[in-house]
């Protein structure tokens, strides 16, 4: 083969670089409209200056704890800034909540490996597939006193003991390719999993919202007390919403 057709076969097999520029324009585009509409109708004006200094002193603090797990462990910053996440979590917010947390969704990961088959899905679909059978599943046993914290151990139990060895290679699969496209992608994996980390702080404080206390937390409260819900209208005109459920 001439040098000419050896180039050009190179040429045809190199990846292209188009998607990436494409996503890199759509991302400018939306921080662009964004900062337009921040100056447009002068939202700094009503924006509490405290916030953004604690999210940017929360975020600083999580990647200085991350630096040294990314230099023991050999990984990218980004995969072990959500590493960092987890265990600030693990702090705030005890073994039993981020055990409970781990069990859904390795659950949610097998469920989704048997529901996917070998077909090809990729791993996040299968884990939102997994996560709509298993709320499928809690949502219509809701009216009979089935659920408990050891009944649904054992379902969640249940299903990883189902995903085997296979669903271990999946994580280390996904733990893999996670830390390769940090890799090929830093800036962007790392304001990705910023973005991550600080919508997960929202989780270390108890709620004061109103709507939370009076009506998102009656359905785990009355699964706490009762073991069912009552669905029961009568008290709670929300009672039978799809949110309720």
């Amino acid at each position: 083969m001439s040098d000419a057709a050896a180039r050009a076969t190179e040429a045809r097999t190199a990846p292209s670089t188009a998607p990436d520029r494409a996503g890199w324009l759509l991302a400018l585009a939306g921080l662009a409209s964004v900062a337009a509409g921040l100056v447009q109708h002068r939202l700094w004006q009503e924006l509490p200056v405290p916030r953004p200094l604690e999210s940017l002193a929360l975020l600083l603090g999580l990647v200085a704890l991350a630096l040294p797990i990314a230099w023991l462990w050999r990984r990218s910053l980004a995969l072990c800034l959500l590493l960092a996440t987890g265990l600030v979590t693990l702090q705030l917010l005890g073994p039993r909540t981020v055990l409970a947390a781990a069990l859904l969704g390795l659950a949610a990961a097998s469920l989704g490996r048997r529901i996917g088959g070998a077909s090809g899905i990729p791993g996040t679909a299968r884990l939102g597939a997994g996560l709509a059978g298993l709320a499928a599943i809690v949502g219509w046993t809701l009216p009979f006193p089935v659920h408990s914290p050891l009944t649904h151990a054992l379902l969640c139990l249940g299903l990883i003991a189902l995903g085997g060895r296979g669903l271990g290679r999946d994580l280390h699969a996904a733990v893999d390719a996670l830390d390769r496209e940090a890799r090929r992608a830093p800036w962007a994996a790392m304001l990705a999993c910023a973005a991550l980390a600080l919508t997960a702080s929202h989780a270390w404080l108890p709620t004061l919202l109103f709507d939370d206390l009076a009506y998102h937390l009656g359905l785990p409260s009355q699964l706490a007390r009762l073991h069912y819900y009552r669905m029961d209208a009568a008290s709670q005109a929300w009672a039978l919403g799809a949110v309720a459920r």
